[in-house]
C-alpha cells in the first residue's frame, strides 16, 4: 500500500536534509518522530531537498504523488516610521525648527545676503526685514533700535509712507526723537507671533514680497496687543 508521510505538522515544519531521505521505504505511523523516518542505505528512489528548506508536504511513493513544495519562506521587511527626535524652539519669537542645525539667526543671515545683493525683491525691503526681525527678537537689540524699528513698521504699514523716505528721515535725525504722531513702543515684549521667519521658507522671489507683508503685520499685531492688554 502507499504510505504518505505528512511532514508539516499543525504547529511546525520539519526540516529534512538529503541524508535523511536515502534508503528503502518503510511504513510509519502517525506518532513516529523525525528520527523514526530516517531510512537505511539502498533506496530505490530518493527525494532530494535543498538543505535548510522546509518540506511542507511530501511522500515516499510507489507511484505518482503530489509535487514537493520546497520553496523557501518569504521574508517580510517591516518599515519603521521615522520619528522626529528633537525640535528646537527659538526663545525670541517661538519659531519651531526641525533640528538644531537651523535657527532664526542662520535664516536671517541668508536673508541679509539677498538684501545686500541689492537685487529685487529683497534689496529695497531690507529696512522692513531688519525691523520685523528685531522686534521679534528684542533681546538682541537696544531699546533705541527697537523704537526705530517700531517707527519704520508703523509709518510704512499704518501711515502708508514709502520705506525709503522714512529711512532717510531716521538717518538725518540721528538720535533726535521725531514726532510721527504714532503710539510709542509698548513696554514689555510679545512671546509668540502668528508668523515668524521660519514661515518664509527660502525667500523665493515670487512670494517674498507678500510673505514679508504678512510677517510685518503679524509683528505689529503682537506688539499692539501689549498696549491694549
Amino acid at each position: 500500500m502507499d504510505v504518505f508521510v505528512l511532514l508539516r505538522r499543525v504547529t511546525n515544519d520539519l526540516i529534512l536534509t538529503p541524508a535523511d531521505l536515502r534508503g528503502p521505504v518503510r511504513s510509519f505511523g502517525t506518532g513516529d518522530s523525525l528520527n523514526d523516518i530516517r531510512t537505511s542505505h539502498g533506496a530505490a528512489r530518493a527525494l532530494t531537498l535543498t538543505p535548510g528548506y522546509a518540506a511542507r508536504r511530501t511522500c515516499i511513493p510507489s507511484h505518482r504523488c503530489p509535487t514537493v513544495d520546497a520553496t523557501p519562506a518569504r521574508r517580510t521587511h517591516v518599515v519603521q516610521p521615522h520619528v522626529a527626535t528633537h525640535v528646537s524652539t527659538c526663545p525670541g519669537c517661538g519659531a519651531h525648527w526641525p533640528d538644531e542645525s537651523d535657527d532664526c539667526a542662520a535664516r536671517f543671515n541668508a536673508l541679509l545676503a539677498l538684501d545686500h545683493s541689492h537685487a529685487e525683491p529683497w534689496g529695497s525691503r531690507h529696512g522692513s526685514a531688519f525691523a520685523v526681525f528685531a522686534l521679534q527678537h528684542p533681546d538682541r537689540h537696544s531699546r533705541e533700535s527697537l523704537e526705530r524699528a517700531w517707527i519704520l513698521l508703523q509709518t510704512t504699514r499704518v501711515l502708508g509712507l514709502p520705506e525709503a523716505h522714512v529711512i532717510r528721515r531716521l538717518r538725518r535725525s540721528g538720535k533726535e526723537r521725531v514726532d510721527w504722531g504714532l503710539p510709542s513702543l509698548p513696554a514689555g515684549r510679545p512671546r509668540t507671533f502668528d508668523m515668524t521667519i521660519a514661515d518664509l521658507g527660502d525667500f523665493q522671489a515670487e512670494t517674498y514680497a507678500a510673505h514679508l507683508e504678512q510677517w510685518c503685520a503679524a509683528t505689529l499685531r503682537a506688539w499692539q496687543a501689549l498696549a491694549t492688554a
